[in-house]
């Protein structure tokens, strides 16, 4: 029962997210240009693919907890920022990319491979070839688009620290405060992740 579950809510949620990207990749032009003050429409376009890849992490994420599986939860949660750490550090070094692809790109990465991971660790649950249960699918939406909300007003509150910045300073010093946030946020959890 909790499989059909969570093959339901799979469905809705990437069926949702391709539904963004498709939307982000029509819109890619004004995106590019609120996002990065410039025409990188190639850094929107990874930022559409990787939105099902957070899908899928998110949901490994949910179904290793959900199953107590505390070492595959580990495995996810530890990977994820030290994937996003150690494609920054090879970018910087050994590529000609430079400024804020860095991150952008570091991120897109880690979240893919960190999505993929999540995904075959809890492979076992997830049965694609199951018919649509619609009673479930309107049961969850009723119950998950009140809070959608509430999710962009918190999105927007933790992002309004970079948009303030755009405001005040240069790409290259908000990309030093993301850069160092991230550096105390692997730390947060790799302590976390063992607690």
């Amino acid at each position: 029962v909790v499989d059909v579950l969570l093959y339901n809510c799979l469905c809705v949620s990437l069926v949702s997210a391709i539904s963004i990207a498709l939307l982000i990749i029509i819109f890619k032009e004004p995106i590019a240009s609120f996002l990065f003050d410039n025409a990188d429409v190639f850094s929107v376009f990874l930022l559409a693919i990787v939105l099902p890849f957070l899908i899928l992490e998110s949901f490994g994420i949910g179904t290793c907890r959900l199953y107590r599986h505390v070492k595959k939860y580990a495995v996810v949660s530890v990977s994820s920022q030290a994937l996003f750490f150690l494609f920054i550090v090879l970018f910087y070094n050994c590529s000609n990319i430079q400024g804020y692809r860095i991150v952008v790109y570091a991120r897109v990465l880690s979240y893919i491979l960190t999505g993929l991971i999540a995904f075959v660790l809890e492979k076992e649950h997830y049965h694609f070839f199951g018919k649509l249960n619609f009673p479930i699918v309107k049961t969850v939406l009723s119950y998950g688009v009140p809070y959608m909300p509430a999710l962009i007003c918190s999105w927007l509150l933790h992002s309004m620290d970079k948009y303030t910045l755009r405001i005040w300073s240069t790409y290259t010093e908000i990309g030093f405060y993301a850069s160092a946030y991230t550096i105390v946020s692997v730390m947060a959890v790799l302590r976390t992740s063992f607690s």
